[in-house]
């Protein structure tokens, strides 16, 4: 795995949030001066069915999403099985659930990649008062296990939820704080993805 050339995958169920989450990222990423090539997967379901967002990120030009993901975000263990089969040999995962529930050796035993990382983005998106807001604990989360600067997400969560009014901006800046704080204290690092500091003012995303 290289942090100067990487690809994330964020797979979870039509509605839970994916594209937001990888929207998001992608603009994180890019203040951070950061090259970027996505690619979105929506469901052929009217309701339901799985969404997925595929996103290389570089410290110089890249010119496609990748063909391997070096870090899954799962927003379920369902969302994990429906790519893992598309990870590289040290690919990292981060999943949704209870730490203090979830047996990895034996949920994960048929995983060959790299660590495997339980974040409870559901319980602590309600514990800051919006269930729905797990994508953002997600990205909280993923983004401080990277390095990438936190007042960029701050700032792309306030710009992307400024028309719903502040009571669903402060849940979500609450949910992002959630994730990062999670990743920063109680996530124990176990790979070595860590994203370089890269001058400059920032890519235009279009």
């Amino acid at each position: 795995m290289d942090a100067n050339d990487f690809v994330v995958g964020i797979s979870g169920e039509a509605g839970e949030g994916v594209l937001v989450t990888g929207d998001l990222l992608t603009q994180i990423a890019a203040r951070a001066n950061l090259h970027i090539s996505s690619t979105q997967t929506f469901p052929a379901e009217v309701r339901g069915g799985q969404s997925f967002v595929q996103i290389r990120i570089g410290v110089d030009s890249v010119y496609n999403p990748g063909d391997r993901l070096d870090v899954i975000v799962a927003f379920s263990q369902l969302a994990y099985h429906a790519v893992k089969s598309s990870a590289s040999s040290e690919a990292i995962v981060f999943v949704d659930g209870d730490p203090d529930e979830i047996d990895i050796t034996a949920m994960f035993g048929d995983w060959r990649g790299g660590p495997v990382y339980v974040v409870p983005m559901g319980k602590l998106a309600a514990e800051v008062g919006e269930r729905r807001a797990k994508n953002i604990v997600a990205l909280g989360a993923i983004a401080a296990h990277l390095g990438l600067p936190g007042e960029h997400g701050e700032a792309l969560v306030r710009r992307f939820f400024a028309k719903k009014g502040d009571a669903v901006v402060r849940p979500n800046l609450a949910a992002l704080e959630a994730g990062r704080r999670y990743a920063l204290e109680r996530l124990k690092k176990r790979d070595i993805l860590t994203v370089p500091t890269v001058p400059g003012d920032g890519y235009m995303v279009m």
